[in-house]
């Protein structure tokens, strides 16, 4: 992150593979579940300050939503097992 302040509140985001295994949701921890954050997103946040202008409602229709907890339900899948290699 830069020191701008453009950047000012931002933060990386974590993959979703398997998202539903990592609640609570939030950097914060503040959304206890899936439709919790849907929700969240849909009225475009809570707090205004230092929110990015990309950040809008979502305004989402009921099947809308279902449909987006279904697709990250859909993330959830047997666990990548990384091998590293022997350094000499």
């Amino acid at each position: 992150m830069s020191k701008e302040d453009f950047d000012k509140g931002a933060f990386k985001t974590p993959g979703l593979r398997s998202v539903t295994l990592s609640a609570p949701f939030m950097r914060d921890g503040s959304e206890p579940t899936l439709e919790s954050v849907i929700e969240f997103y849909g009225r475009g946040g809570d707090v205004e300050k230092n929110r990015s202008s990309f950040i809008t409602k979502l305004e989402l229709c009921v099947q809308e939503k279902e449909d987006l907890l279904e697709f990250l339900q859909a993330l959830e899948g047997e666990p990548i097992v990384v091998t590293l290699p022997q350094l000499p």
